[in-house]
């Protein structure tokens, strides 16, 4: 660092400084000032003079560089949750060198109200930094001193939920006495959840089950806490699901085998959700005509020992096991028609 030192020299007639480099004072309201450029930080000896030849008068100068400019950054999350928004505040505080400072940040936008360029606002993460320089600096053209900040931002995301079971796997419904599992996959940074099933609280872990025993509509909500800067922003979100009995069975009350449209040509049950069955077939008269089990069934052609059988009413005894071990009986009625 080199330096300008300006020195006012008073007293004798026209007085001056001995020696090359000096250049007198323009300026007319200070016409004894005088100034020697490009000097070092150090101690100096100065031997004045005046146009009468009186003895040189001398004075020793000491020229000390000032302290090196240096600072620290603050910074400052800002939530705002309806929005969904965080942002992060950057202060730069400087010392040394010769104030006032100037700053020059690399992004985002000087703090308002008023504009303060000594802050920062920005919501989009990346290395930033803010170049310094103070007034020694302004006048001879120094280098800024640089200061990095780094912005990452935490993620205020939504909430979101998976809903899983056995019963939905295989048999695409939610069942009674099946566990049902619910996990979280809600976005972003939460910091704590909590389940509620039917307005009633589960526990806060990310994933949980739940075993219904009631058939019927049932409300899932998970509740989603953002906790940033000190500030929680609070987010749910609810899903209905049906829970059924876990099974179904329709069994039809007719069936016309002889036209062999290859519609409602054999009688069965129709079913979901079973892993055995046993179906017989039987006249009004209790003779038993059909039988025949397993995990699927064929169904009865309306035919016995190879002859269709007449028209009229006959009985239809189902057994099954549903998917989950519970028997399942029926007993009714149908009709043949040709």
């Amino acid at each position: 660092m080199l330096f300008n030192s300006t020195n006012s020299i008073t007293g004798g007639t026209n007085p001056f400084p001995v020696g090359p480099g000096w250049v007198r004072s323009t300026n007319i309201s200070t016409p004894n000032d005088w100034c020697l450029n490009g000097l070092s930080a150090g101690t100096y000896t100065i031997a004045i003079a005046d146009v009468n030849n009186c003895p040189a008068n001398t004075r020793t100068l000491t020229l000390t560089r000032p302290t090196p400019i240096t600072g620290f950054i603050t910074s400052n999350l800002n939530v705002n949750c309806p929005v969904k928004n965080v942002s992060q505040t950057n202060y730069i505080f400087a010392s040394g060198g010769i104030p006032g400072y100037v700053y020059n940040w690399s992004g985002g936008v000087p703090c308002a109200g008023p504009p303060n360029p000594q802050c920062m606002t920005t919501d989009v993460n990346g290395n930033y930094f803010v170049d310094v320089n103070d007034q020694e600096g302004i006048t001879f053209g120094c280098i800024p001193v640089q200061f990095p900040v780094v912005v990452n931002l935490p993620v205020i995301g939504n909430p979101l939920m998976n809903i899983s079971s056995s019963a939905m796997t295989i048999c695409g419904v939610y069942s009674i006495n099946d566990p049902i599992s619910f996990t979280n996959v809600s976005t972003g940074n939460f910091t704590s959840i909590e389940w509620f099933v039917d307005g009633v609280s589960l526990a806060g872990a990310n994933s949980v089950s739940h075993t219904f025993t009631t058939i019927g509509d049932h409300n899932i909500t998970l509740v989603v806490n953002y906790t940033i800067g000190g500030v929680t922003c609070t987010y749910s979100i609810t899903q209905t699901i049906a829970v059924t009995r876990g099974y179904d069975m329709i069994v039809p009350n007719a069936f016309t085998p002889a036209n062999h449209d290859g519609i409602n040509d054999n009688f069965k049950p129709e079913y979901n959700c079973m892993k055995e069955l046993e179906m017989r077939v039987y006249d009004t008269w209790g003779s038993l005509l059909y039988v025949e089990s397993g995990p699927t069934l064929k169904g009865w052609d309306g035919t016995i020992n190879g002859h269709e059988s007449e028209n009229g009413n006959y009985i239809i005894v189902v057994r099954a096991t549903t998917l989950f071990g519970a028997i399942v009986d029926y007993n009714g009625p149908f009709t043949l028609i040709k």
